[in-house]
């Protein structure tokens, strides 16, 4: 369960330029929820998904991750259960390291730090037979950077290293802004199959009406820091895509 509690941010708090980006916002999302977060540019999206990972923190307010109270926690010390996927594929990956080495590092994000024993043939089997499911023909490219991929295969790969530990939470900001629509889509398809797969409690921030619409089983329109319609499952299979639409209009 992931709570807010009154949650507020406000950038430029002291100059006449002030924004508010979170206004008191109160949010409940019970674990293993796939939630869709929509609303236009300044209303609090990329802000909220920030607060959440630790990039910044409320000016006033909790958050709290299965009753654990976060709030003042630092994004390194909340990647050990939070995983990030980022709109640009080139972020959260080291692109001169090969495919083998970004899993590698993924596998050990969440313990502790101490020697371990490097790559051995187990693990180079262990993501060969992860990454095969993309039908990509990446599986046979291991040791390729991860540089020289395409954004599509790059960001397949980020979301599989994303279940490579024992994250439980995983953010998604506007994962398909930079790819081309077959590749979004291939994206969009394994973000679904790996949240009902691994249970995980997953915000997904978009701008893409088709793929609000289609994946998550919550949906929530923030506007000026604030939650201004919350639809659960059945709300939102009930919701046409020009309805969904309609709210921007």
């Amino acid at each position: 369960m992931i709570q807010l509690v009154h949650a507020t941010k406000v950038f430029n708090a002291e100059s006449s330029s002030a924004v508010v980006a979170l206004n008191e916002l109160n949010l409940a999302i019970p674990e293993g929820q796939f939630m869709v977060v929509v609303g236009a540019n300044g209303s609090g999206k990329s802000t909220l998904l920030n607060l959440l990972a630790g990039s910044m923190f409320v000016d006033t307010g909790r958050i709290l991750i299965d009753g654990k109270d976060v709030t003042t926690m630092k994004d390194y010390q909340r990647s050990t259960f939070i995983s990030r996927i980022y709109q640009n594929p080139i972020t959260g990956t080291a692109p001169d390291l090969s495919i083998l080495d970004n899993f590698r590092i993924a596998s050990l994000r969440t313990s502790k730090k101490q020697l371990r024993i490097g790559i051995d043939d187990a693990f180079r089997k262990k993501v060969a037979d992860k990454i095969s499911v993309l039908q990509m023909g990446l599986e046979n490219k291991l040791d390729v950077a991860m540089g020289i991929l395409s954004g599509g295969q790059r960001q397949a790969l980020t979301l599989l290293m994303s279940v490579m530990d024992s994250s439980k939470v995983l953010l998604l900001d506007e994962p398909t802004a930079a790819l081309d629509p077959k590749s979004a889509l291939k994206v969009m398809e394994l973000t679904q199959q790996l949240v009902s797969e691994y249970k995980l409690t997953a915000v997904l921030i978009t701008h893409e009406i088709k793929f609000a619409h289609s994946y998550g089983n919550r949906i929530i329109q923030l506007a000026e820091g604030r939650i201004k319609r919350d639809l659960n499952n059945s709300e939102k299979k009930a919701l046409s895509i020009q309805e969904l639409f309609e709210w921007f209009i």
